[in-house]
């Protein structure tokens, strides 16, 4: 797996669902705290939801009081694509769980409605507002808003397993094509790791949004987990060195991503291929995010062979072996690049101490040397990132 491969970022989208709101606050087609009900007349009714009280900004935060939709049943058109009109009346079948702006909710609704909201501004379908006003704009040419229909991943693509584990037994379906439109505009992007970071390093950096967009953008509420905070259509996380990373994770059938950056420039994105339905790898993967930003403490690993005995390109390894470079605190693992053949940049195991043991298989994971991460579950057989 390389870092230009495309797969599923999931509720990454949500981010660049943002930035389109936000620029069009920008141009004065909206206000943040303008109630939807006078943007979208009569979505945002019925079921004891009140279309003057809920805004833009309550939507983009998740607190709208729109509960999580737990099973989604939208309906579905003749060719087996999904308006967001479908969408979004799925979602409100559900009463509120709130009031609006009293309690956060995370909610793909959220971003559904939002969704309808750029197509009323913008007239033009929502994939091909993201498309046209931000992701071709900052150059992320293997970035994709899929439209309705186009459920394939393009090439060179990461295929995507989605499963469950029932004792030491793992069921694995190919999750790799599917129909975008019944994520959205809450998670149907495929993109890259190189691609990913990109975005919020510009985001972050000042270079989309106007300083004062980004200063709302970066408004933060507190969801009830330690250490996290959500602002709009992005969440800060505290770090174990100290300080916060901004980005956000996604899930969707055969994948989970996560990609995080740091105001003074780390960052780092992961993606697992292997998407355990009983077991999703949010803590083991934040531990991979937490030890590639923490500057200190990271070992590096030169690949390894791959074993007979396991689905290639999952590799067994041990601490301490043969090939591991401990490098400075700002240098991580650019010490060792000028070794490469043809000055090509080599590929590395970023090693968190959670998963470190001397028979256990290892995360594989590549470290690029602007510090981006890949990373896999340790599963000893089956999919592989």
């Amino acid at each position: 797996m390389q870092p230009d491969e495309h797969f599923r970022a999931g509720s990454q989208t949500k981010t660049f669902v943002a930035v389109a709101v936000l620029r069009l606050v920008e141009k004065g087609a909206l206000s943040l705290d303008e109630p939807i009900g006078g943007l979208l007349p009569g979505v945002v009714t019925g079921n004891g939801y009140d279309d003057t009280a809920i805004t833009v900004r309550h939507l983009l935060q998740h607190t709208s009081g729109i509960p999580a939709n737990g099973l989604p049943l939208p309906q579905a058109g003749p060719d087996g694509t999904y308006t967001l009109a479908a969408l979004v009346k799925d979602g409100l079948r559900f009463a509120p769980a709130a009031a609006p702006g009293v309690a956060f909710h995370y909610s793909n609704t959220n971003y559904e409605i939002l969704g309808l909201l750029i197509e009323k501004v913008t007239g033009l379908p929502v994939y091909e507002a993201i498309t046209t006003g931000v992701i071709e704009p900052l150059g992320l040419t293997r970035t994709i808003f899929p439209a309705a229909g186009d459920r394939a991943v393009p090439e060179p693509a990461v295929r995507g397993y989605r499963g469950a584990r029932i004792g030491g037994f793992f069921l694995w379906l190919d999750g790799t094509v599917y129909e975008p439109s019944n994520f959205y505009a809450s998670g149907a992007v495929i993109s890259t790791l190189k691609d990913l970071t990109a975005f919020y390093r510009a985001l972050l950096g000042g270079e989309v949004l106007t300083p004062a967009s980004l200063a709302e953008l970066e408004r933060t509420v507190e969801p009830g987990a330690p250490g996290v905070e959500y602002g709009l259509g992005i969440t800060a996380y505290a770090l174990s060195c100290g300080g916060k990373a901004w980005g956000h994770n996604g899930a969707v059938p055969g994948y989970f991503t996560q990609t995080l950056v740091t105001k003074d420039g780390r960052h780092a994105s992961v993606v697992t291929n292997a998407h355990l339905v009983t077991n999703v790898p949010s803590a083991q993967m934040m531990k991979v995010l937490d030890t590639a930003l923490r500057v200190p403490r990271l070992t590096c690993h030169r690949q390894m062979p791959p074993s007979r005995h396991l689905s290639p390109p999952l590799y067994r390894g041990t601490r301490g072996a043969a090939g591991t470079a401990r490098t400075g605190a700002r240098d991580r693992c650019r010490s060792r690049a000028h070794s490469s053949p043809a000055g090509r940049a080599p590929t590395w195991r970023a090693v968190p101490p959670a998963f470190t043991g001397p028979s256990r298989p290892l995360p594989f994971c590549s470290v690029l040397l602007e510090h981006s991460v890949r990373f896999c579950s340790p599963t000893p057989r089956g999919p592989h990132a």
